[in-house]
């Protein structure tokens, strides 16, 4: 691909992304205007159909809620309402610490269990 077809396609790129940030930006409106008339289903005479859904409440605690909600109920009652979940994520510079502490064959392994494929992507300005 030559330079000057590259350059056109940036250009064209560029020219999509302000199109889709009008487009979003009148999408929201849109949104807005249908969730005002209350939850059901919309159509227009073509049959496309846009579904209003207003959910009710979700049970989303921050930690200080959950701490207050400890003291509420004690921790009987807690353990029976919330259950306790633990996760760990890979440390920050995963790659070298792994290469640093482990043998070329574990590293090998744990490379491959924890390692996916990305999708590349196209950040514009």
């Amino acid at each position: 691909m030559t330079q000057d077809e590259i350059a056109e396609l940036v250009t064209e790129g560029s020219t999509l992304r302000a199109e889709i940030e009008v487009s979003n930006a009148r999408l929201k409106e849109i949104n807005a205007a249908l969730i005002a008339q209350g939850s059901g289903k919309y159509a227009d005479p073509d049959g496309n159909e846009a579904n209003v859904i207003i959910p009710g409440p979700g049970v989303k605690p921050t930690q200080e809620d959950i701490d207050e909600v400890r003291q509420i109920t004690g921790d009987d009652l807690f353990k029976k309402l919330f259950e306790r979940v633990v996760s760990f994520k890979a440390v920050k510079s995963f790659a070298e610490v792994a290469k640093a502490l482990l043998t070329p064959a574990k590293l090998r392994r744990v490379t491959e269990l924890v390692t996916k494929e990305s999708t590349p992507y196209v950040k514009w300005k």
